[in-house]
């Protein structure tokens, strides 16, 4: 079972290189951070001609810088560095991000894709689309703001820290007495803030599937005059999330002005204190130190900020990692099998066979029957006898609860699910094309061999008119085939099929919404393919003159 450490520790291990790269230079940024007003220090030393005990740190790190010329060309090195190492940090940082959100979206996918069909039923495509963008970005910035980041932070605060210690403690340790009460203000709104922001995606995620399904049916919508409806019903989603969003950005807008009230009050207190005690206090501070106390405070102030906002950070990729992990560990079909056996005969046998819908709904109940190899069978029915059910249960999408389901005398469950389909083929309206042109759709290869015999089969079912050649295969059908007719949808779905070439074909109502030619192409094909293939159609008209060997009827479930 995936978890958040598991990805993470996972993406850690196999990209170890690009993250330590952003580590180190993250290292060596902070470093020049911290150097340039300390080393302002020493140019108050230089062009003042003024010396302390603690002014002794700089001639330690710098060595005895004595002229202004030698001071700004090492103050230039250093301005250099620090460029280098902020571009490297940031551009490492955002190659970690890239990198993360590659491997996820790519796994992720994988996963839907090899997720069983009961898992893609229980929710609409929509509210799955929001993992491949706002949670995506949630989790980038999860291992690059909130541990890269965050880590870098807290060392340069520690470092920067242990400065300000040596060049004056008392005002240290003020600064110190003051993070907690900004640490716990800060934490107290960030909960409350956890709280909008996932009522508000979750808000987000139904509007989104609301706008994918309702663009799925627009020809609905359209003929059926629903755009009204739909669209009232649509604004008051939208207006949801707009409250939603009002609350949340009252409360962020809050945490983003308070944030930096809190750091420069804290840095006016600082500044009136060293006023104090370099005036009237007992413990005197020099110009040079109270500069480069003051520019290292300055410095730190950013970095507080990100550490104070890394809260918000985490809590959001928290979010998204348990969305995400829901679909990562959702149950997945068995793709390989090491024990798979070749599938030789194309005999299917059903023993008892039970299944139930989630709801709870029994659609078929104590099957059985036996179906001999290259045979051509008709499946009949009333309506919700589990026709399509049953075709479903035999290319494994669905599972039997009770019973056991033979293709060559051998239980399905032991095939994986590729070999299994290696073997059995399907048309049915519930099965899209997908392709931007007609070789695309129905070539299982796409291999440029494989044009002939697309073309071939294209010319038997009547898809191809005398003066067309190869070039149909060139023509564009769009998103699953939306701007070509219902019958020519139908032949190409029929025509992909075929040239698969599989052992057992399912064909759920073939000839409906087909002309009678057309129905007698399809006819001939059939006769021809019946002599090695088992064929199982679902068909309730009957107009043609192809005659079954066998019929299985379904009845319904009292």
């Amino acid at each position: 079972m995936q978890t958040k450490k598991t990805l993470l520790t996972e993406f850690i291990k196999n990209n170890s290189k690009v993250i330590s790269a952003s580590f180190v230079f993250g290292f060596l940024s902070i470093v020049a951070t911290i150097f340039i007003p300390i080393f302002l220090g020493k140019y108050y030393q230089i062009a003042l001609h003024t010396h302390s005990a603690r002014g002794k740190m700089f001639d330690v790190l710098f060595g005895n810088i004595t002229t202004i010329k030698v001071f700004f060309i090492v103050f230039s090195v250093l301005i250099i560095s620090k460029f280098i190492t902020d571009f490297l940090m940031k551009y490492y940082l955002g190659i970690t991000g890239e990198l993360l959100a590659k491997n996820i979206r790519e796994s992720l996918f994988l996963r839907q894709l090899n997720a069983k069909l009961e898992v893609h039923q229980k929710k609409e495509t929509g509210l799955y689309l929001l993992r491949y963008t706002g949670d995506l970005s949630a989790i980038q910035n999860y291992l690059t703001k909130g541990i890269i980041t965050f880590v870098n932070d807290c060392l340069h605060l520690i470092l920067a820290l242990i400065v300000l210690a040596f060049l004056n403690v008392h005002l240290t340790l003020i600064l110190l007495a003051s993070y907690p009460v900004i640490f716990i203000s800060i934490l107290y709104l960030n909960k409350k803030l956890k709280v909008l922001t996932g009522k508000r995606r979750n808000r987000r995620s139904n509007n989104l599937s609301f706008v994918s399904s309702r663009l799925n049916s627009i020809l609905t919508i359209k003929v059926f005059n629903r755009q009204n409806v739909e669209n009232e019903k649509y604004a008051k989603g939208s207006t949801s999330l707009y409250q939603y969003g009002v609350k949340y950005y009252k409360l962020y807008s809050l945490i983003f002005a308070l944030l930096p009230f809190m750091l420069y009050s804290m840095l006016a207190l600082i500044l009136w204190i060293a006023y104090d005690m370099k005036h009237e206090g007992h413990y005197k501070i020099h110009g040079h130190i109270l500069l480069t106390f003051i520019m290292t405070m300055v410095n730190v102030i950013p970095v507080l900020k990100r550490i104070l906002s890394v809260n918000f950070i985490w809590q959001a990729g928290d979010i998204s990692f348990t969305k995400l992990l829901r679909v990562y560990n959702a149950k997945q079909e068995v793709n390989q099998n090491p024990s798979d056996k070749e599938i030789t005969s194309g005999s299917i046998e059903f023993k008892n066979v039970s299944y139930a819908f989630a709801n709870g709904e029994n659609i078929i109940n104590n099957l059985s029957f036996q179906i001999p190899s290259n045979a051509l069978i008709l499946i009949s029915g009333e309506h919700q006898t589990g026709k399509s059910t049953l075709f479903k249960l035999i290319t494994g999408l669905y599972e039997a609860k009770e019973g056991e389901i033979l293709i060559g005398k051998i239980n399905i469950n032991n095939y994986s699910k590729l070999l299994l389909r290696k073997k059995v083929t399907i048309l049915s309206d519930e099965f899209p094309l997908i392709g931007k042109t007609v070789f695309e759709c129905i070539s299982y290869s796409r291999k440029e061999e494989k044009r002939q015999p697309a073309f071939a089969i294209l010319q038997k079912l009547g898809y191809v008119k005398e003066s067309e050649g190869e070039n149909v295969l060139n023509q564009p059908i769009f998103e699953n085939g939306k701007n070509i007719s219902y019958s020519q949808r139908k032949i190409l779905m029929l025509a992909r099929a075929l040239l698969t070439n599989k052992k057992i074909l399912l064909l759920d109502e073939p000839f409906e919404g087909l002309d009678e030619s057309l129905i007698n192409k399809i006819v001939v094909i059939l006769e021809e393919y019946r002599s090695n293939h088992t064929v199982l159609i679902i068909d309730r008209n009957k107009q043609h003159s192809l005659q079954y060997d066998l019929e299985l009827q379904l009845v319904k479930n009292n």
